[in-house]
């Protein structure tokens, strides 16, 4: 039975889920929708059985959603959610992974921020839209931005759940001409530069929620005016400024541009341009960059612009006898799926066969693909027959009897124990793939399996029933169910159709009833008792750092940790720590020894020298052997907890002075 709620709530349930699930249709990942809302507590993460399947990831969001409506102020879900290709925000050449750099770069916290916008932007009942961007592999940064556009208050808010992150907001930004965009694809100290005009605001995590929060409310009442500014004194935007029509004392020759406009004209990536730049300055030195008195950054000339088009150009062109997709897809006599699958299983054993995007005769940009890797996929679409009528995957398997794949294993292996000519074969699957399919025999024999189950007894629930009936999430049954059916083994779970027509395991009333009553037992929390969220708000630090320290505790002392108490909403299933552990916590944060300024890691001396960590790494031991007291081992991350080997200033100076002596090296 559903749980009942009064009529006004009853109406703000059905109407969050109507746009919960309008979200999760947008297309972005699953996880990430629930690490923006900060519901992942709400994810529950299914361990595949078998290889040929992934885990799966399932959102229970009506369990988050009857936890929010029991708010004093629920939560107000963004209008829309969209996911884009591109970086936001994309680094610096100082924060991009150098070649063999990756292990030692040290893992930062989590701060939710997005959810602590969300709560702002529901408490002053704006509403918004997000944008989420995406990260590259050789980006040092471990989270992306996400913009979230508040169309009355004309905002756009650049925000990153990761630590050392700052919070960027783009005033009067137009939501009608998108013109948050060309700001997006500046670096964040380019963006920075823009805060002198009044345009952009940058706002850093001043370490606990409410502050952040107060700078962020006082950011969306401000009014967006220009900045005036001393003639003297002008550094003009990389963005145009519409808004400020202030003439400079010098401008760049008609044609000029900066760097970043250099990608754009060629319709490349900023890395790629990057490359070719050095070698071609070598060879026209007259192209060098210049900087201009009232504008940031360096500009290049039109001809510099001009042979980068010209390069791109050619570069592009599809090489003999390459097909694009379509004509690809025709000599193959296949479909797109099947020539996509099969080149990237070909690719690996021959590289030289990968796709390639290149300019067609069109002048539109695609993939082609080499005539080896066409004539290697003809040949075995020739070889391998049709897949038989009747015959069936798994996965397809699973589908034709209702059950879910795992049901369809275990019996799979049954059936054939019986009948070994049922043996599954291998076949091109329509996606291009190599499948194992089973013939129509093993398939009507699992369904006559299947229609064996029934409909279970009166008072037998499943999982999701029993949570229900309980007034509980199905993880926290999930959780004791175990437990009672170890003390009580005929309570067992039996598997029986569902409401839906899919075989589900149910358990018995008594069952049921065990559950219920431990549900009504659960008493609220002592004086004094906190859960781990409760510990990061009252000590003032992230949820992350008490995660780390209570796990530490609890460790050696078990009995301050107790899951038989209701939190503050009212809620089982969290534990609860005694003040015994607060108060340990509380020493913990008061005796950090944290490096004084200027001691770093390997990964941050790599970062600050502009260095690969492997250079790093391999120059410190003989530098140590004659400064010992160079490195300290003591020094302790933000949580309390031991941290990572620290260096003095002294050995950071001695290997920037070996870069300026043997730059190349």
């Amino acid at each position: 039975m559903r749980h009942e709620y009064p009529e006004e709530q009853e109406a703000m349930r059905a109407t969050l889920e109507m746009k919960m699930k309008s979200l999760l249709k947008s297309g972005v990942p699953t996880k990430e929708i629930a690490t923006i809302l900060g519901a992942e507590e709400f994810l529950h993460i299914t361990k595949s059985r078998s290889q040929r399947h992934s885990d799966v990831t399932v959102f229970d969001f009506k369990a988050f959603i009857a936890a929010e409506i029991k708010k004093a102020k629920p939560i107000k879900l963004p209008d829309a959610i969209e996911l884009r290709p591109e970086v936001f925000l994309p680094p610096g050449a100082g924060e991009l992974r150098t070649s063999g750099e990756g292990g030692g770069i040290e893992e930062k916290a989590t701060i939710h921020r997005t959810r602590f916008l969300i709560d702002l932007l529901t408490s002053l009942n704006l509403e918004y839209t997000i944008v989420q961007g995406t990260n590259t592999e050789t980006m040092m940064r471990g989270q992306s931005y996400a913009v979230f556009i508040v169309s009355t208050r004309k905002k756009a808010v650049f925000v990153n759940n990761e630590e050392g992150n700052a919070t960027f907001i783009l005033h009067n930004n137009n939501p009608a001409t998108n013109e948050w965009e060309p700001y997006s694809q500046l670096t964040k100290d380019q963006l920075q530069e823009e805060e002198h005009t009044g345009r952009v605001s940058r706002h850093v995590w001043p370490g606990n929620q409410t502050a952040w929060q107060s700078q962020i409310a006082d950011a969306l009442n401000l009014d967006y005016k220009p900045v005036a500014r001393n003639p003297r004194d002008q550094t003009a935007s990389p963005v145009k400024e519409q808004e400020i029509d202030l003439e400079p004392k010098q401008s760049p020759p008609d044609g000029w541009v900066p760097f970043y406009k250099l990608a754009a004209g060629a319709e490349k990536s900023r890395l790629w341009v990057e490359k070719r730049l050095p070698a071609l300055i070598a060879s026209h030195p007259e192209w060098s960059g210049k900087n201009f008195e009232g504008f940031s950054g360096v500009f290049y000339p039109p001809e510099l612009l001009a042979e980068l088009r010209k390069m791109a150009t050619e570069l592009e062109k599809a090489p003999e006898g390459w097909l694009s997709e379509k004509d690809a897809i025709i000599a193959i006599k296949s479909n797109n799926l099947l020539l996509r699958a099969t080149a990237a299983q070909l690719a690996e054993n021959h590289p030289e066969w990968a796709p390639k995007q290149f300019v067609g005769k069109s002048g539109m940009r695609g993939t082609f693909y080499p005539p080896e890797l066409v004539d290697e996929i003809k040949r075995i679409k020739q070889e391998k027959k049709e897949v038989p009528h009747g015959w069936r995957t798994a996965k397809d398997l699973s589908r034709f009897v209702t059950k879910n794949v795992e049901w369809v294993d275990v019996r799979i292996n049954k059936i054939l124990a019986d009948h070994p000519g049922w043996i599954g074969r291998e076949y091109l699957d329509s996606r291009g793939k190599m499948r194992i399919f089973y013939p129509a025999e093993l398939g009507a024999e699992l369904k006559q399996m299947a229609e064996a189950v029934g409909k279970p007894p009166a008072g037998w629930l499943n999982i999701v029933g029993i949570a229900e009936s309980v007034q509980k999430s199905p993880r926290w049954v999930e959780e004791r169910i175990p437990k009672l059916i170890e003390q009580n083994p005929d309570w067992i779970g039996k598997e029986y159709i569902g409401r839906n027509g899919k075989v589900v395991m149910s358990y018995p009333g008594e069952l049921v009833v065990e559950l219920d009553a431990l549900a009504k037992t659960k008493q609220k929390s002592p004086e004094g008792w906190m859960t781990t969220s409760g510990i990061a708000t009252f000590t003032g630090q992230t949820f992350d750092r008490v995660e780390k320290q209570v796990a530490q505790l609890a460790a050696v002392r078990p009995d301050w940790v107790s899951s038989d108490y209701l939190d503050k909403g009212g809620h089982a299933g969290l534990d609860h720590y005694s003040p015994q552990l607060v108060s340990e916590i509380l020493k913990m944060k008061e005796a950090v020894v944290i490096a004084p300024t200027g001691w770093l890691s390997e990964a941050g001396i790599a970062k600050a020298i502009n260095k690969d960590a492997s250079w790093v790494k391999a120059r410190i031991p003989a530098i140590l052997s004659e400064h010992p007291d160079w490195a300290n081992d003591k020094f302790q991350d933000r949580s309390g907890l031991p941290g990572i080997r620290q260096y003095s200033p002294k050995l950071v100076e001695l290997l920037r002075s070996l870069t300026r002596e043997n730059p190349s090296k």
